[in-house]
């Protein structure tokens, strides 16, 4: 994630100063891995970095903070997720994000001999329904046949405050714990 302040958002075509240019490793997969290990917890990442200056901070600080890294894939035509973010002077902010490499995760890459086995012999998963959902389901039936407990993270899309828009979510998301 990247953030910048601004005292006023910029209008099309122009270019305005900022101040307080910040950056960091984060995201829903590496956030939550490195709280698993800070809490002791044996934990790994499986995600897909770009093969970029990004992906190696991000794997980076992955090891340094004890979560196994070496499932994070690396595509080298694409490069790492990243989210820019400006905040004006009023508290308001405006943003865009790329998804990156890790949107090309690929059900393949999940039901490798190595991903299945880590899969298969943890307490729990954690997935994040958001990130290709081909990966997702395949991580749902290999936990399924391992008996491994799964935690969703899914966004229930909303269309109005008072009502939940049809979920449109595959089968195998409504079989997790």
């Amino acid at each position: 994630d990247m953030a910048i302040k601004c005292d006023q958002f910029p209008q099309t075509g122009q270019v305005v100063e900022g101040s307080g240019f910040s950056y960091r490793t984060t995201g829903p997969g590496p956030n939550r891995a490195i709280v698993a290990a800070m809490c002791d917890c044996e934990s790994y990442l499986v995600g897909k970095v770009g093969d970029d200056m990004l992906g190696k901070m991000i794997r980076d600080n992955l090891i340094k903070n004890k979560v196994g890294a070496d499932q994070l894939f690396t595509a080298n035509a694409l490069s790492t997720g990243v989210a820019v973010t400006m905040g004006d002077s009023m508290g308001e902010n405006s943003g865009c994000k790329s998804e990156g490499a890790n949107r090309a995760l690929s059900k393949d890459e999940i039901e490798c001999a190595e991903v299945e086995q880590l899969i298969g012999s943890a307490d729990v998963c954690l997935l994040h329904g958001g990130r290709g959902v081909e990966a997702v389901k395949s991580a749902i039936r290999t936990a399924s046949l391992y008996k491994t407990k799964v935690i969703l993270e899914a966004d229930i899309p909303i269309c109005q405050a008072d009502q939940i828009d049809e979920l449109g979510w595959p089968m195998e998301y409504f079989s997790v714990n």
